[in-house]
């Protein structure tokens, strides 16, 4: 196909899926994601259509962001065209690891006399919930915060309260936070989950719905606006205070912690090698382990507890994880941690930077065949799952295994 009949190809599809209004115009100026709202899975699910329906032979670059600005990008990738000729060509996301963590570590970032980017040992393999119907999820009511509150203490000398009461109803603890606010003295940090999706005037580039999310609140001079930071995604700015607390307000979400920068000591090196060892599974990778293991049950039609399952239902199961895949970007924050306090060659680090990226982009191959699977349930594609999911364990023992060695490295030099 040339590249118009790719682009007319990808109308005709975005068409037929999205149920666009007639009156809407497709072409390669449109980009995928502000014009038409589709997020990184929706836009994997456009590939998979295209290539099973439309006979395109799908390159591996085009299941990655850069191909998804605009439908001419994507043409142009699809096409065999270098990505400098198509046009809009925009970066897709940014990376996010942990929206709890990023609070957290807002105040330590601001200090002078410690580290906040060892705090995110505690985030690569944090904890995945797996439903019983082996659905991967990134947030989930059973998921509590506490070991990251401990460990903050234990760390940084600052204790995480817990603000939000669930005795309390939502309107009164919506009351109880601006209370909160009112008394707010300057060291202190007030965090909420609110449903980011419940918020327009924010760029939701996930495009979930609901999508819980925790950021930091303060008031203004004037009572008709917050001021909203949100670490996690770099942004900060004021916003309607009757919008946030709608997003506050959704059965969605619940939950929201004070603490404050003025408690704030430095960090014992016994204690950071302490969290270390709390934090790093050596020989298990959880999230590959989650996948590999709902692949499986999906396959078989059948969960651990019994429950029947469709191989199509495989895609929803596997729908977080670009979510879940982000907080691997943590090993980044482990290495530079160990990197720069043993002075080590920049050159190295680098490499084992491009190695995590890697790890990061495998999860999105992984995703786009798990897609294809479900529409497919071609056992070729299953095959090429598990083979990916191989390299997954090989390259994150891979990380571990260095990261074990430069942790052995400083720990000689700084507990000796």
């Amino acid at each position: 196909m040339t590249h118009e009949e790719i682009v007319a190809a990808i109308c005709r599809t975005l068409r037929e899926r999205l149920d666009l209004a007639s009156g809407i115009a497709l072409g390669p100026e449109t980009r995928l994601q502000e014009d038409l709202g589709l997020d990184s899975v929706s836009a994997l699910n456009l590939i998979v259509a295209l290539e099973l329906e439309s006979g395109l032979e799908i390159p591996e670059t085009a299941i990655f962001k850069e191909a998804f600005a605009s439908i001419g990008s994507l043409a142009a990738t699809l096409a065999g065209m270098p990505l400098e000729e198509a046009p809009s060509v925009v970066e897709f996301e940014d990376i996010k690891v942990h929206c709890f963590i990023s609070c957290l570590c807002e105040i330590v970032k601001a200090c002078d006399f410690t580290d906040h980017r060892s705090f995110y040992f505690g985030v690569w393999d944090a904890e995945i919930v797996v439903d019983e119907k082996c659905r991967i999820t990134n947030h989930s009511e059973t998921i509590n915060h506490d070991f990251f509150r401990e460990w903050f203490q234990r760390l940084y000398g600052v204790e995480v309260k817990a603000w939000y009461e669930e005795a309390r109803t939502r309107s009164e603890n919506v009351a109880h936070l601006l209370d909160l606010l009112d008394a707010k003295s300057p060291g202190q940090q007030v965090m909420v989950m609110l449903d980011l999706h419940h918020l327009p005037e924010r760029e939701n580039r996930f495009n979930r719905d609901p999508f819980p999310h925790y950021v930091l609140l303060e008031k203004t001079d004037d009572p008709e606006t917050l001021f909203m930071s949100d670490p996690d995604f770099r942004w900060e700015g004021p916003l309607p205070t009757e919008r946030v607390l709608q997003a506050i307000d959704q059965p969605s979400v619940r939950g929201g912690f004070i603490f404050d920068a003025d408690e704030l000591a430095p960090v014992d090196p016994a204690s950071i090698d302490a969290y270390f060892e709390a934090c790093l599974i050596p020989d298990r990778n959880p999230l590959t382990e989650a996948i590999r293991g709902s692949v499986e049950a999906h396959l078989t039609g059948q969960a651990a507890e019994g429950q029947a399952l469709a191989l199509a239902d495989l895609e929803q199961a596997v729908f977080d994880i670009p979510l879940l895949a982000i907080r691997k970007y943590a090993y980044e924050h482990g290495l530079a941690f160990f990197w720069r306090d043993l002075s080590l060659e920049d050159e190295e680090f680098e490499r084992w930077c491009e190695v995590v990226a890697e790890l990061v982009q495998g999860y999105t191959q992984i995703q786009y065949r798990a897609i294809k699977l479900s529409s497919s349930a071609d056992d070729k594609v299953a095959g090429e799952i598990f083979q990916l999911l191989d390299q997954q364990d090989e390259r994150e023992f891979r990380i571990k295994a260095r990261l074990r060695e430069v942790h052995a490295q400083w720990r000689a030099a700084r507990l000796t």
